[in-house]
């Protein structure tokens, strides 16, 4: 288990810390890879991000649509802390 710094919409890889394995896994999936977390005690899935527009990737997963809603709330409740992030799998 690792811990993520809440600091903005989605979650980037650069974010994770203690868990060099996750971090990996963001930043080595291909774009639109579902990657199931479970952040601060909350399952959702996210989506890695699109490579931008000059084909570089983006380090940075997407929440999907179902779990949008969870992920707006624990961003207003916990913004600029850090929380426990694991993959689910």
């Amino acid at each position: 288990m690792g811990l993520l710094e809440i600091n903005d919409v989605v979650i980037w890889a650069k974010a994770v810390y203690e868990d060099a394995a996750l971090k990996k896994r963001i930043t080595d999936a291909p774009q639109g890879t579902v990657i199931p977390l479970e952040i601060d005690g909350v399952p959702g899935n996210w989506i890695k991000m699109s490579d931008d527009p000059g084909g570089r990737p983006t380090n940075g997963a997407r929440p999907t649509k179902s779990t949008l809603k969870l992920w707006r709330e624990i961003r207003k409740k916990k913004s600029g802390t850090l929380v426990s992030v694991r993959l689910l799998e």
